[in-house]
């Protein structure tokens, strides 16, 4: 299922982890804290580059039916 959202987001010229990362910044107030897992100095530049970015909504919205078979699954 991530998988298929990465592709999906990748297919409308975006990201999964860009997409997460504002998110998680920027749709809910109760997400106080988010840790960034950049592998290298240009992964954490361009996710910090988006921060100011509004997050698409649209895309946030499939992105979340993708992964809704397997929403509060553990």
């Amino acid at each position: 299922v991530a998988q298929q959202a990465a592709d999906y987001c990748k297919s409308k010229g975006s990201n999964l982890a860009k997409l997460a990362f504002q998110y998680s910044t920027q749709s809910t107030k109760d997400i106080t804290s988010t840790l960034i897992g950049a592998r290298n100095v240009n992964e954490m530049e361009e996710l910090l580059s988006c921060y100011n970015e509004q997050i698409d909504k649209e895309l946030l919205k499939d992105v979340e039916e993708i992964f809704k078979p397997v929403h509060n699954q553990t």
